[in-house]
């Protein structure tokens, strides 16, 4: 049955964006990080959704500079620092950088918890009863999203910009083996070394723990506005599928339950030709 309510869902959502002629859907997108890359990947679907004719409304740090039909902007620009140009943690490679990405982790997304939370506008939405058809949640560094779907009662599907982190695999079944599933902060790839495979299982370990408590304190914050919202973690079972934006000819086949669909470059937009290059009409055999 599960499944089954899974894949109409997922039909909805494809109608949504192959279909023009049809009823528009209420549609709230939260993406709490204050990430561009990540937004610039989930912002190219929701102007296709608005484009189509479905009434989008976004919660992010990135709103748009013009005004866009059926697209409404909830912006949090302000309350943190935007991360445009560099990630903030150099990627050199040693253990070092690693425990620091997990420690970055922790606290940007208990600090987006609570700058999502304490918005306004946000807050309107709640206090509003604001009705939506589908709620959207970016999938990366905090859960606390999922509380405020919860509040709305709308179903949730789960959008990344990146392939899994280490705590998305047994929520959405994904099964998870050192030996033959890349490890997003660690190289190895799909045929790591023994020493590479004990490398991912201590920072699974870490980074997993970290999460842990890292709901904790999001399930601590949402308290402090909702009564009643159940374990993070349930929620984030309970989604409905997870849009999984990752290309198996770059990080490798693996196996995924119905509840993943992998996509991806959906962000990419038709190219503009070159100015001043002329394109020749016949090539030459070289």
């Amino acid at each position: 049955m599960r499944i089954i309510k899974v894949n109409f869902l997922l039909v909805i959502l494809i109608y949504s964006l192959t279909i023009s002629d049809v009823n528009s859907f209420k549609i709230l997108a939260v993406n709490p990080y204050q990430g561009k890359s990540h937004y610039s990947v989930f912002q190219s679907l929701l102007l296709e959704l608005a484009k189509r004719g479905h009434d989008v409304t976004s919660i992010s740090y990135f709103p748009l500079k013009q005004k866009v039909k059926n697209f409404t902007d909830i912006s949090l620009a302000g309350s943190v620092k935007n991360y445009e140009d560099v990630f903030p943690i150099a990627f050199e490679r040693s253990y070092k950088t690693v425990i620091s990405i997990g420690m970055f982790l922790a606290t940007s997304g208990t600090d987006n918890c609570r700058e999502l939370l304490h918005n306004e506008e946000v807050q309107n939405l709640w206090k509003s009863k604001a009705k939506f058809d589908v709620i959207l949640v970016e999938q990366f560094q905090s859960d606390c999203s999922l509380g405020l779907a919860y509040v709305l009662g709308a179903p949730v599907i789960g959008l990344t910009s990146h392939t899994p982190m280490p705590w998305h695999f047994n929520r959405f079944g994904m099964p998870y083996n050192p030996s033959y599933v890349p490890f997003i902060f660690l190289e190895g790839g799909t045929k790591p070394s023994l020493f590479q495979r004990i490398e991912v299982f201590v920072f699974n370990v870490y980074f997993n723990t970290l999460y842990y408590f890292m709901q904790r304190t999001d399930q601590n914050t949402l308290a402090e506005y909702f009564d009643d919202v159940p374990p993070l973690e349930d929620l984030a079972r309970d989604m409905k599928f997870l849009l999984l934006y990752k290309n198996p000819i770059l990080f490798g086949s693996s196996l995924i339950p119905e509840t993943v669909k992998e996509v991806n470059g959906y962000h990419v937009a038709t190219p503009n030709p070159l100015s001043g290059v002329s394109t020749p009409s016949t090539y030459p055999i070289c």
